[in-house]
């Protein structure tokens, strides 16, 4: 399904929708925001975090939303970052067997990519995301506006996705400065472009839109191990990348982590508590949702540009894997 995509400054506030829309929006977000939804609406709000993507959450969302008298034509809008975007979207899917839904992203994790594409969901305590569906939105509308109120750590999450770009799509991507990035629209352009192409031709994943996970096996095991809210998700997907690329690199099929590793410094993370836990990390993998058989499929990149899939038993390359990425993004926070 085709998803039409608006991208610039200010166009929220220019924008009107008719229908009675529900509007879902992460607090913080439209204590910010909410003053640019100038059409009428029944408005619900989540808790900022990745502790809201629970089933306890998701059902009040879904009761709020039957009582408020929906019909099958009410346009739900989501407004906040990839958190506000899972639940809000998983809400639309199955609140009448599907409501319209309008996303509005206002980070730039969310633009770049989890707005994209009608991936739902919400965690469980066996994994991430295993409780969702697909729900493409009719509209998406990146208002780069919101940014200019996004947290640092915001920033840097939406650069692990970012990066990921980087490795499977334009080598270009990695060789920007982001530390003194100015004009993010042409960065936004050139992700969200390339994963609507992908999820044009694979909506459903059951080909090359994989490769749009690339990091994310060793990423979602992270995050659980971690406890889901201790490290934010772009965070994690660096360390699934740096790892993703220290694995290819050592079987040989890949090139390695040096040019991911330029970007070190955007990500001040103390990850010497998981050293000890790697067993625990590789458990979390085998739990993986996308898991086909007994071997471990990753995404892995032979040339910048060029994703492949590969289906990989050999856990002590795994284990150095995961090593690696650990001491090679560890800082120190004692100093």
């Amino acid at each position: 399904m085709s998803t039409k995509i608006d991208i610039g400054h200010g166009i929220l506030t220019e924008w009107s929708l008719a229908g009675d829309p529900v509007v879902i929006a992460d607090r913080r977000v439209w204590s910010l925001h909410g003053h640019r939804i100038r059409f009428p609406h029944r408005l619900f709000t989540i808790d900022p975090g990745e502790e809201s993507k629970n089933w306890n959450v998701v059902g009040r969302l879904i009761d709020e939303i039957l009582r408020s008298g929906v019909r099958r034509s009410t346009p739900v809008v989501v407004m906040g970052g990839g958190v506000a975007g899972d639940i809000g979207g998983f809400a639309a899917a199955v609140v009448l067997r599907g409501l319209p839904l309008v996303h509005v992203p206002t980070t730039l994790l969310a633009m770049v990519d989890s707005s994209i594409g009608g991936k739902t969901g919400v965690n469980h305590g066996t994994g991430k995301n295993l409780i969702g569906s697909f729900h493409a939105p009719i509209r998406i509308l990146m208002d780069l506006d919101t940014l200019e109120t996004l947290p640092e750590r915001e920033w840097r999450c939406g650069l692990g996705e970012v990066l990921k770009y980087g490795m499977i799509h334009d080598a270009a991507l990695l060789d920007a400065d982001y530390a003194t990035m100015t004009r993010w629209e042409p960065v936004i352009r050139t992700c969200a472009a390339y994963k609507s192409r992908i999820v044009l031709e694979d909506e459903r994943e059951t080909g090359i839109r994989a490769y749009l996970n690339y990091g994310h096996t060793f990423a979602h095991a992270l995050e659980q191990v971690a406890g889901y809210g201790t490290l934010a998700h772009g965070e994690a997907v660096y360390v699934g990348l740096v790892a993703a690329s220290h694995l290819a690199n050592r079987l040989g099929i890949g090139i390695g982590p040096d040019v991911l590793l330029r970007h070190r410094s955007r990500f001040p993370l103390d990850l010497a508590r998981f050293a000890n836990r790697v067993e625990d990390l590789m458990a979390a993998m085998r739990r993986d949702k996308k898991r086909m058989t007994d071997s471990i499929r990753f995404v892995l990149v032979e040339t910048f540009g060029h994703p492949y899939l590969h289906d990989i038993d050999d856990t002590d390359a795994i284990r150095d894997a995961w090593l690696f990425a650990l001491q090679s993004i560890h800082t120190d926070h004692r100093s």
